[in-house]
């Protein structure tokens, strides 16, 4: 059986890498906006390019959005280890 102590070690765990993960996807969706950037220089004109540059800054906001939710999970996780801790 589980102890509250292997709780707060395993919701630590889950915290690092839900931290590891959010810096990930941020610094991603970061260089990801670099090279949309020089998509939607290169593209301009072209229908299917600029759809192509459009779906890419979809995929941005989806990473970000990501990476937002992980903050929230990390959030979480260390009210959860407060409120055990107590």
């Amino acid at each position: 059986m589980a102890t509250i102590q292997d709780l707060v070690n395993a919701s630590h765990r889950i915290g690092q890498g839900a931290g590891e993960l959010r810096a990930r996807a941020a610094a991603a969706a970061n260089d990801m906006q670099g090279h949309h950037g020089r998509l939607v220089a290169v593209v301009r004109g072209s229908r299917t390019g600029e759809d192509a540059a459009r779906q890419v800054q979809e995929a941005i906001r989806a990473v970000q959005e990501c990476a937002a939710k992980l903050s929230g999970l990390e959030r979480q996780v260390d009210a959860f280890i407060q409120d055990v801790s107590k």
